[in-house]
């Protein structure tokens, strides 16, 4: 069990802190986050493909003492347009998870991404919507990465799509092995 509860990430789907020989849990919403490199326990999925309720993404869970910080869950953002919604060329609309930092003394997990609703009678997405997982960052980070977080584009009429995006993160950690020259076949 955790060393205290207030390690946990905030939020419905918030990543499992500090625990001991465990890694920190990614905070979780529409895809779930991981559970590091060391078997942490991330958050649990929660709302519906349509966003119902706007909520936005949860927190990584945290290290002990402070050590490697936890990235927070993306925010949450609802559009609603009479007639036409059109997102230009090079426009970007974002609710991504913050990053988790790596430390020696325990690493922090990455924020799930958040939520962006868009309601419109048509909808034309020529720029780029994403509520990307956030990742966990650090040459030896054993934190876990943050899920994915929940687009909703709804339209009776016209829709493209276009550039749409809500993938989890991943974990960074710079992993090396060395090969002697008589090893290898």
């Amino acid at each position: 069990s955790n060393v205290h509860p207030l390690l946990n990430g905030s939020g419905p789907g918030g990543g499992r802190g500090y625990e001991i020989g465990k890694s920190t849990g990614g905070g979780s919403y529409g895809g779930s986050g991981t559970g590091g490199l060391n078997g942490g326990v991330p958050g649990l999925i929660y709302g519906d493909e349509s966003i119902t309720h706007l909520i936005g993404g949860s927190g990584g869970g945290h290290a002990i003492r402070g050590s490697g910080n936890a990235g927070g869950g993306g925010g949450a953002l609802g559009i609603t347009a009479g007639e036409v919604f059109v997102l230009e060329a090079n426009s970007t609309i974002s609710a991504n998870g913050g990053m988790g930092t790596g430390h020696p003394d325990g690493s922090g997990s990455g924020g799930s991404g958040g939520a962006i609703r868009i309601q419109a009678n048509s909808i034309l997405n020529y720029g780029k919507i994403e509520a990307l997982g956030g990742d966990a960052l650090g040459s030896s980070s054993l934190g876990g990465a943050g899920g994915g977080g929940r687009i909703a584009l709804l339209a009776e009429g016209t829709l493209l799509e276009g550039d749409v995006n809500a993938s989890g993160g991943s974990n960074k950690a710079i992993l090396t092995s060395n090969y002697r020259e008589d090893d290898l076949v």
